[in-house]
Formats: C-alpha cells, structure tokens, sequence
C-alpha cells in the first residue's frame, strides 16, 4: 500500500520522512531552526519563550490511500519569526493568494497582471524599521488612489519583506505588489513608464530622493506564470537565515541585535494583505488572513487536500537531544 518514494519511517531508527512528489517536507530542518530561535528568546529573556519552545513538538498525521503523510493535529506557537510558523504562513498565502487571484481572472478575464517591488533607503534600527512598515501600508493606499490609476486597479495582494544586511546590520524594507489592473492600463496615456512609478513610489512615501522600483508585467496568461509571482509576493516576511545564522561570537551577538530589533518592529504589522477585487473575492471565500491568529495552519498546501485516509495515524514527536522527528 505504502510507496516509499513517498512516505517512509527508517525501521530501526524510525525517524519522520514525509515526502510529497518525490520531494521531503522540511520539518526537521524548520523545528531546527525554531530551537534556534528560541535560544534567542531566552537569551534575550522574552516572555513567549515557553510557548515558542512547544511549536510542533508532537506532529499527528493519518496515513492517505496514496501513501502520503497528511497532517491532521498540532501546536503552532504562531510567533512571527518562528521558522516552522513562518513556513507554514507562506504556503497558506500561496495557495489562498492562487484562489483569489484564479477567481479574479474568472471574473475579469480581460485584466492584465504587474509585477512591484517597492523599496526605500535601509534603516538601522527597530524604531525606523516599524515606522517604515507602517508607511508602506498607507502609501500604496495613496499611490493606487491617484488619478493616473484610481481608474485603472481592480485590485492587488502586498506583502511586505524584510532583509537583514550582516555586512552592517542594517535592514532592507521592501514591498512586493501583484497588481491587477485593466487591459487598459497598456494603452496610450494611461501606460505608466519605470520613472513614472518612481515619482509615484517617491510622493506617496514622502521621500526627499528617488526611491528603486521594479515594475514588470507578467506576460504570460497562463496560471503557472501568475503562480510564479504569487511565490514572490507569498515569501517569508524575513528569511529565518537571516537572523539564526553562524555560531561565532560576532554572528550571535549580530543575530541578537537583528532578533530584538525585528521582535519590536514586526509586532502587529501586517505583513500581506488584499485590496479592491481581491479582498471582496476574499471575503466572498471566507478566507482568513495568514497573520490572524484564528489562521489554521495545520491544513495547508497538501495537507487541506480531500485525499481518502486509510485509518491509520502516525504520531511523530521531537527529540531534542538527537535534534530529529522520530515515529511513535
């Protein structure tokens, strides 16, 4: 019954393998990184500390007719740099984001796709970090409402994405834009050229020099190519790399500084969010925010499909001494 190029348990050391199209789901490797990441917390004396630790510590899967592994219980601590939430968030976004924007296209099929990524000067520390982000929200608001597109949105899905820079600590706040807008849009005045979405970029955020700005369409029509850039919009609001890397005294205390900063600046932002026709088409599929705490991450990607369950369950649990997943 069982295909072991799908789903697989080591009989003596009974470790998880859970594999989906030939490819292993990197459980392993995100509670890892959370163990990591709580260490942080503790050096840094957070109070989420205890529920952080408990993410995922016991995972309870049922085993399908097709061999594979479907996640069916466990304990997310949600925390917004958590690796294993964060990872989990990004695959609800993906798909909830393909949903909508399928629909969107059912009902608009002559709509046309665009491509932002909307960025300002770096900054140094968590107080200028949380006061950009802020701006961000507010500004594309402002720049979609403008006369030269107010006419011409149907709607849009942003997320926001942060980078740290380890060569000096500063951080790279950007906004990446899947804008849908009407055929419209590519015809005589109403095509807006890279400088044009400069200036636009520069007046909404109040900027005192010209920001960079990427704007591409995405040329191709089909879903595949739509999904490509729902991938770019739906990525990790901050690379769990960036903050948990290297075990030297610099990298710590750098990773320390890069933890606190994010912790206060990322505390209740919203990172993705819909607008104009996606949001109503959002509302109309009743599907919750990523970011919101009611958010079920247990039945994303894979794991929400109607696939038949044989009955049986597999229960793995995290040893934190051989720092693995091992069956029950």
């Amino acid at each position: 019954m069982f295909n072991d190029t799908e789903f697989e348990f080591k009989s003596q050391t009974r470790e998880l393998h859970d594999y989906r199209n030939g490819k292993e789901k990197p459980w392993r490797e995100k509670k890892e990184q959370n163990t990591i990441y709580a260490d942080y917390l503790a050096m840094l004396d957070y109070l989420k500390l205890a529920r952080v630790s408990e993410c995922a510590d016991i995972l309870r899967f049922a085993v399908t007719e097709t061999g594979h592994l479907k996640l069916k219980q466990t304990w997310f601590c949600k925390s917004r740099l958590c690796p294993m939430c964060s990872w989990r968030r990004s695959i609800k976004y993906a798909v909830d984001t393909s949903k909508i924007i399928e629909e969107a296209v059912e009902r608009e099929p002559k709509g046309r796709w665009l491509f932002l990524t909307l960025t300002t000067k770096n900054t140094t520390n968590a107080e200028d970090l949380r006061d950009e982000i802020k701006l961000y929200s507010g500004a594309l608001r402002n720049m979609l409402r403008s006369k030269a597109l107010k006419s011409l949105v149907h709607g849009f899905s942003r997320g926001i994405e942060v980078t740290v820079n380890k060569e000096n600590g500063s951080y790279n706040q950007h906004m990446h834009v899947l804008l849908f807008v009407k055929a419209s849009y590519f015809k005589g005045n109403n095509y807006l050229s890279q400088s044009d979405w400069v200036q636009m970029w520069r007046r909404a955020m109040k900027l005192d020099y010209d920001p960079s700005v990427d704007v591409r369409a995405i040329k191709g029509a089909d879903a595949d190519e739509r999904f490509k850039a729902v991938l770019e919009v739906s990525k990790y609001p901050v690379k769990s790399m960036d903050y948990l890397a290297g075990e030297d005294k610099k990298s710590v205390e750098s990773n320390m500084k890069a933890i606190d900063d994010l912790e206060t600046a990322l505390y209740r932002k919203r990172m993705t969010a819909f607008g104009g026709l996606l949001k109503d088409i959002q509302k109309s599929l009743n599907i919750t925010e990523a970011e919101d705490e009611k958010a079920d991450l247990i039945a994303v990607g894979e794991d929400s499909e109607q696939e038949e369950e044989t009955g049986r369950e597999i229960v793995a649990k995290w040893d934190s001494w051989n720092r693995n997943y091992y069956i029950d």
